[in-house]
């Protein structure tokens, strides 16, 4: 049996002599610590560059935290740039039958060991000759010294750091008419108009007050002919809260998705209907830029683009700010709540300069916006997409 020091020897020489042009099977081993839907949008969107660089490759995921295997399922169904998500445990998988691996995890160390020992025999005789790199470092952040293992593969690291394009996140046809059936079938108006908006986020801290949404909401309550949808994913009876918040007369301009899967609340963004998408930043806003993103590659006409806003403030981790966010997002109009002067300014983040989208020092937190920066920015902006 090869030593864990052998085998990372071997693999180094399958490395070292890889030929993209060659290379016919890829898998890259994903293996996070937390799920989270935007992150998860982002970090999926740089593995478009294997079907770019390896232009004979099919591309295979597998990820082995059940508890996760649905959400990145519902992000990446109809993903063009992977082949086959064959959800095996590590020791399982047939790793000979790969030319290349890309491994996303924090335990490469027992990666190379289960691979030492599951093929052996393969290593002895010379006959293991995939190639294993790490791509760890460029999406995991909080990887400590030593759980890099496997060497990086760099000509391809410099290729996938080119600007490859805006994020997709991909619907087929079949679920848009699914998405448009589903709506109509809830009371949406052939005549109306669908306005959705996220009340909700893992991290409180990034959501407006509640006053100052729900004075948001009233003025959006005045439109004729609109329908807003709210997500209710946890079935926590926010049906039952906007009704006896509003009455029944505003109460019948709702939707409500109670415990509806991801796949579905992300294919319903993409319906025909829809004229308004507004929330924090979170991950459901993530996969609406990447779907109209897509759309508009494909054809769609900008102004048929629903209006997307997303409200920002200040992150809470470091060197993190709404451009590390939002700066792949060309279709999203992302707010900024800052300190200018002393005064207290709403700006969009396309608008600055940019020294300011870098800057972290200036800007404040989401409770500190305002019913009127938000429903002005709305009443100025929505009626441009109303067809």
């Amino acid at each position: 049996m090869n030593s864990l020091r052998e085998t990372l020897a071997l693999i180094a020489e399958n490395n070292n002599s890889i030929d993209r042009h060659e290379v016919k099977r890829i898998l890259i081993i994903y293996e996070e610590q937390d799920f989270f839907i935007g992150d998860s949008c982002i970090m999926f969107d740089k593995f478009k560059a294997c079907k770019l660089f390896f232009s004979n490759a099919s591309v295979d995921i597998n990820f082995n935290i059940e508890k996760y295997i649905d959400g990145y399922k519902a992000v990446l169904k109809a993903n063009p740039n992977i082949d086959n998500i064959p959800g095996l445990k590590w020791e399982e998988i047939d790793y000979n039958n790969y030319d290349l691996i890309f491994c996303v995890t924090h335990q490469e160390e027992l990666l190379l060991q289960i691979i030492s020992e599951k093929h052996s025999d393969d290593l002895r005789d010379g006959t293991f000759k995939t190639a294993v790199f790490s791509f760890s470092r460029q999406i995991i952040d909080n990887l400590e010294n030593g759980q890099v293992v496997f060497p990086s593969y760099d000509a391809f690291l410099e290729f996938s750091s080119n600007d490859l394009g805006p994020m997709e996140l991909f619907i087929d046809e079949e679920e848009k008419v699914w998405a448009n059936d589903w709506l109509k079938n809830k009371g949406l108006k052939e005549n109306e108009k669908l306005l959705i908006l996220l009340d909700s986020t893992s991290v409180k801290s990034k959501l407006l007050q509640v006053t100052v949404y729900y004075e948001m909401l009233m003025e959006l309550l005045k439109m004729q002919d609109i329908k807003v949808l709210i997500f209710d994913e946890k079935n926590i009876g926010k049906e039952a809260f906007y009704r006896q918040l509003l009455g029944p007369a505003l109460a019948q301009k709702f939707i409500f998705s109670n415990g509806l899967d991801l796949r579905k609340a992300i294919t319903l963004l993409s319906s025909d209907k829809v004229k308004l998408i507004f929330g924090p930043c979170t991950g459901l806003m993530h996969c609406a830029s990447g779907i109209y993103n897509n759309l508009v590659k494909n054809g769609l006409e900008e102004n048929k683009v629903p209006l997307m806003i997303t409200y920002t403030g200040k992150y809470h981790k470091q060197n993190e700010n709404a451009h590390y966010w939002w700066h792949n997002a060309p279709l999203m109009n992302c707010m900024i709540i800052r300190q200018k002067n002393g005064l207290k300014e709403m700006v969009l983040l396309h608008k600055l300069t940019e020294n300011e989208k870098h800057s972290v020092n200036d800007t404040l937190d989401c409770s500190e916006y305002t019913s009127k920066m938000i429903s002005g920015f709305l009443d100025k902006h929505l009626k441009l997409n109303e067809q």
